[in-house]
């Protein structure tokens, strides 16, 4: 399964000041390679610019893309310029509210309004806007689950947190290297942990 990256939240016509359009679009760091998606079947011509927007666009240096007249994003605008103003989004583009909605857990279609909004952004903007601000299900079930089963269970949920100083980088890697050998973990204690009292 592919992973993608952090999805944000999208910009309306003009803003931020730095890269103002006068189109919706995503922020410039969000047409990564980790937050895009081609058309394999695409024609070969286009095949061709694809790949030659993501040597010239995205696989570049882009530590000062949020700095305007930055040659950083200079092209990476040309790129959302490509996707968003020509025809060329049915063969690259970013993830739509569907696939959001699935990269995070959700079905399809969950972040769609029951009524169709009045006022503010575009339908598929404002699903866009708000994937951007949730939570992954996956992700808030195993970082709550533990205080979850607790309160359930009608027990103290266990506030000590026992993190071992390390000493040196060859300790941190160690330690590290331990918990990878052991797997997923499924909740309950740490390897090695003592058993509850």
């Amino acid at each position: 399964m592919r992973k993608f990256g952090t999805l944000t939240r999208p910009f309306p016509p003009g803003a931020p000041p730095e890269f103002p359009v006068d189109f919706w679009r995503f922020p410039l760091h969000s047409y990564g390679e980790s937050l895009l998606v081609y058309r394999p079947d695409s024609p070969p011509e286009v095949l061709s610019v694809i790949k030659d927007l993501l040597f010239k666009s995205v696989r570049i240096k882009h530590d000062d893309v949020r700095k305007p007249g930055s040659d950083s994003m200079r092209r990476r605008s040309d790129l959302v310029k490509w996707i968003h103003l020509t025809d060329k989004c049915a063969h690259l583009r970013p993830l739509n509210p569907d696939e959001r909605d699935r990269s995070l857990g959700y079905p399809a279609g969950y972040s769609r309004p029951s009524a169709p909004p009045s006022g503010g952004p575009p339908l598929e903007w404002g699903r866009a806007a708000l994937v951007g601000n949730a939570w992954a299900p996956p992700v808030t079930s195993h970082v709550l689950g533990p205080l979850g089963r607790a309160i359930l269970a009608g027990v103290s949920p266990d506030s000590k947190v026992d993190i071992r100083p390390f000493e040196s980088e060859a300790d941190t890697i160690s330690a590290l290297k331990a918990g990878l050998a052991a797997g997923p973990r499924q909740g309950g204690p740490p390897p090695g942990a003592p058993p509850p009292s």
